[in-house]
């Protein structure tokens, strides 16, 4: 396996007792090792992996986000970040994934909702939310039309764990981020 990972039912057994909390990509062959690894260790946290600054153009096995490019191109436009000039920006050091407006209201609900749903429908126990960024030189952006400095990100950003958090609570389900800084 390209990520070192043994998907045999002893591989999975070693690995659900030798680590308390998972986080995996959402891929159907990790989905049909859920409950091999919860009998391995019950008691460990399956977390799902997901994007929460960006939607990519192409999903693949190993770069997932919340999904739904096209659908959003062609209907939610205004959810797409855009640069000082007016564009939309694409991540300078990740080609291929595009910036969404943390602070729109309607994108947080899209990506709460779909990503509870994928966390709920297959057995989860709650989502990851990676590269939550922090400030406006996170990946080499560049300068946002709708986010000019840290602390407006900063409260964009807070306002979706805001509506995230309750939500995943009341599901029962974990919700935990990676919040970064991430510049060079």
């Amino acid at each position: 396996d390209a990520f070192g990972v043994d998907w045999t039912p002893d591989g999975l057994r070693r690995m659900a007792e030798r680590y308390g909390l998972l986080i995996l990509h959402n891929l159907p062959k990790t989905r049909q090792a859920l409950p091999a690894l919860k009998q391995g260790n019950p008691q460990a946290i399956l977390l799902m992996y997901r994007e929460l600054y960006c939607v990519l153009r192409e999903e693949n096995d190993h770069q997932q986000s919340v999904g739904g490019y096209d659908w959003i191109d062609a209907t939610h436009p205004e959810w797409f970040q855009l640069d000082t000039k007016g564009q939309r920006v694409e991540i300078p050091d990740y080609p291929g994934r595009w910036l969404m407006d943390l602070g729109n209201p309607e994108w947080q609900d899209y990506w709460i909702q779909r990503t509870l749903r994928d966390v709920v429908d297959h057995g989860w126990d709650g989502a990851y939310a990676d590269d939550v960024i922090t400030t406006v030189r996170a990946h080499d952006l560049p300068p946002l039309a709708t986010y000019p400095d840290d602390a407006s990100l900063q409260k964009a950003v807070t306002s979706f764990l805001a509506r995230a958090y309750p939500v995943f609570q009341q599901a029962g389900k974990r919700f935990m981020i990676n919040a970064s800084e991430t510049y060079r």
